[in-house]
């Protein structure tokens, strides 16, 4: 006992110091601009910036510099990917300093970068000078964590169902027990949180299947593997403090109870978007772009978490609505974040070789994008 309490005590410490012993590396590249002609136009690139970045570590772009003598000259410039098409967020900009910012650069999506320079006046000749690309490789530990955190709980919850001995067919008792005016017995509750689990896992991968046929391929595994798991993730993360909230506010109701209504919502959510998985995946094949394929998953996740909002709300909080409204919130405060961490869901914009991440970067919000989402739509600019 006292050899597992201390190799769990060295692991845990070695887990959380690692991450600040081996930090993130910076490196610079200089590299020079050779003229060129497109369609009757003089342009100055430079050359393409192709970083080495090793397995499960993470690239990061941080800035570009240019010669003083460029600047406020009224160039403009642009960062290329690979395939020489701009970045929406580096397109035509004016060239007014000499140290651009590239943090933007969504470094899963796009590795090999290069900045372009226009000159107005077709006449002039760009002045001799370097571009010094400044960027950070380090060990992705966000990946790490989710791969360590993923494999525990899928490792608890089938050694569990295995000690348990939970079958499909109690599984298949506790789906058609899933009802508004029914309680679960008390002195199951461990398989019932199991086959909860379960039927989460189930249904929920049954919509991800679906919402990761839009881009196909690996993109259908990853959602069928990260949607179950935000489900449960959230609510691990939150159940606890919410849950100590209640206490203080006079709730009454015991652990197991209030965790299995909480998973017994979960899984009516589940459930509702199993059902409209068809109905996803023929707006799909129709097909719809990624804007209207986004909306409509919020959509349905929307109207998925009101139904199981609802069922929850009948069965645990009907006498304690600030409680209920604490959960509601950490709950989906939790969730809205997990999710754009485990980003993307529906794909990228515009993909590199048709290659998909399983994770992306840190930067922006889920607000923020679906704010931008309904700006192209009304402008009528759907990606």
């Amino acid at each position: 006992m006292r050899k597992n309490i201390k190799f769990l005590f060295i692991f845990t410490l070695t887990f959380i110091l690692l991450p600040t012993l081996t930090k993130a590396i910076e490196q610079q590249t200089q590299v020079i601009f050779i003229p060129q002609e497109i369609d009757g136009q003089i342009i100055y690139p430079s050359r393409f910036v192709t970083p080495v970045v090793s397995r499960f570590h993470f690239l990061s772009y941080q800035s570009v510099t240019v010669n003083p003598d460029w600047v406020n000259q009224g160039y403009y410039y642009e960062i290329w990917d690979e395939r020489n098409r701009p970045l929406p967020r580096y397109l035509a900009q004016k060239l007014e300093a000499n140290v651009i910012d590239l943090s933007g650069v969504d470094t899963t999506q796009t590795k090999n970068i290069r900045m372009v320079i226009f000159l107005p006046d077709q006449n002039k000749v760009l002045p001799a000078g370097d571009f010094i690309f400044i960027y950070q490789e380090g060990f992705d530990w966000r990946l790490l964590v989710f791969a360590v955190f993923s494999g525990l709980l899928i490792s608890m919850i089938l050694i569990f169902s295995i000690i348990n001995k939970i079958t499909p067919a109690f599984i298949l008792k506790i789906l058609k027990n899933l009802k508004f005016n029914k309680l679960f017995p008390e002195e199951k509750s461990i398989k019932i949180i199991l086959s909860l689990a379960w039927i989460i896992i189930i249904f929920a991968g049954i919509y991800g299947i679906a919402l990761g046929y839009f881009i196909g391929s690996w993109q259908i595994l990853y959602v069928l593997i990260k949607l179950p798991l935000l489900f449960i993730s959230a609510l691990v993360i939150s159940f606890l403090t919410s849950y100590i909230l209640n206490l203080l506010l006079g709730n009454q109701e015991k652990l197991a109870v209030v965790f299995i209504n909480t998973l017994s919502a979960l899984a009516i959510t589940s459930l509702v978007l199993a059902s409209l998985a068809p109905v996803l995946w023929f707006m799909i094949i129709i097909p719809n772009k990624h804007d209207i394929i986004v909306l409509i998953n919020v959509l349905f996740f929307g109207l998925a978490g009101l139904i199981g909002i609802f069922y929850f709300y009948q069965k645990s909080f009907s006498k304690n609505k600030i409680g209920f409204f604490i959960w509601i919130i950490l709950y989906g405060v939790v969730a809205l974040q997990l999710a754009w961490l485990l980003r993307p869901w529906v794909g990228l914009l515009e993909s590199v070789d048709q290659t998909i991440p399983f994770l992306r970067l840190y930067d922006g919000n889920v607000f923020i994008e679906l704010i931008n989402i309904l700006n192209r739509i009304s402008q009528g600019k759907i990606i």
